[in-house]
């Protein structure tokens, strides 16, 4: 079997009864580094990561007949199961979290961020990276010809999720400048993007 390298693609696969036990590990190979990286990076506790991971893959599994391409893309899809689910976690934790130094202002904007709907397509980014090989070869070229601290911004604001005061901090960069930055390579990558596509069409 060769292996999906699309959304559709492999949750066609997951969704046929004879091909769920061979594709199943591909997903979750795929799929759970995307979304512990993402969780903790939006403040979830390290110690908390593995067990929401698995909590997540579990609700997937049990959702997959009840996806409708007619209602929304599978990457939103599946971006939305990952959200809501760390957001309910941040809720039921809140004082975990702030016995962990996340209280107060702290837990507050970290909640903010989660239901930000940029926060969604971030991670519908990161996740696309994962399985488009048009989105990968667009930002190998886009990474290119940046220079590695505007490439940095992008990396930690869209594909790791980091909010932009805190990448601000990291990188000693003004927050407009971490926003010029993820905004300018997020545009090239489009560009880029649609240029693979659009030759591709063509053929």
């Amino acid at each position: 079997m060769s292996t999906p390298t699309t959304h559709m693609s492999l949750l066609c696969a997951l969704q046929n009864p004879d091909q769920q036990e061979y594709y199943w590990p591909v997903f979750v190979q795929r799929y759970s580094p995307v979304i512990a990286v993402w969780s903790v990076n939006h403040g979830l506790p390290v110690r908390f990561a593995d067990d929401l991971t698995q909590e997540i893959l579990i609700k997937v599994f049990r959702s997959l007949s009840t996806y409708d391409p007619e209602k929304g893309r599978f990457r939103t899809w599946l971006g939305q199961i990952i959200r809501t689910t760390v957001i309910d976690h941040y809720r039921k934790q809140e004082k975990v979290i702030e016995s962990q130094a996340i209280g107060g202002t702290a837990f507050q904007e970290a909640m903010d961020h989660l239901q930000d709907p940029l926060a969604t397509e971030e991670l519908a980014t990161s996740m696309d990276s994962c399985v488009d090989p048009d989105l990968a070869a667009a930002m190998e070229r886009v990474r290119s010809r940046v220079q590695d601290s505007t490439w940095q911004v992008f990396e930690k604001t869209v594909l790791e999720g980091k909010p932009v005061l805190d990448v601000a901090k990291e990188l000693n960069l003004t927050k407009a400048a971490v926003h010029q930055g993820k905004y300018r390579v997020s545009m090239w990558i489009r560009e880029e993007y649609l240029k693979i596509t659009d030759a591709a069409t063509v053929k």
